[in-house]
């Protein structure tokens, strides 16, 4: 049995995107922890990290395995099995 066909959300992957986010982070998290602000931006940005960190991850392996195969009909040829306009379902 083939696995359904996945949409692809991002082809390629904005390595840029990492480290400017990551410097604004880093800068409120210090500023909390030595008492520029208050302490819960500290723990926003702590939060806010482990989901930086997670993406980075995630944009290193789907960066890193091998792609899949395309299939050989054209994508516009073959329907998505949404519903028409005219809401017969059909």
């Amino acid at each position: 049995m083939a696995a359904p066909k996945r949409d692809i959300l991002v082809r390629r992957v904005n390595w840029w995107v990492y480290p400017a986010t990551l410097l604004p982070l880093l800068a409120v998290f210090f500023a909390a922890a030595y008492g520029y602000l208050p302490f819960y931006f500290g723990l926003g940005a702590f939060f806010l990290l482990v989901f930086w960190l997670f993406s980075l991850l995630f944009a290193v392996y789907a960066s890193l395995r091998k792609p899949t195969k395309e299939p050989a009909t054209p994508a516009a040829a073959t329907p998505r099995g949404r519903a028409s306009s005219t809401g017969d379902g059909q």
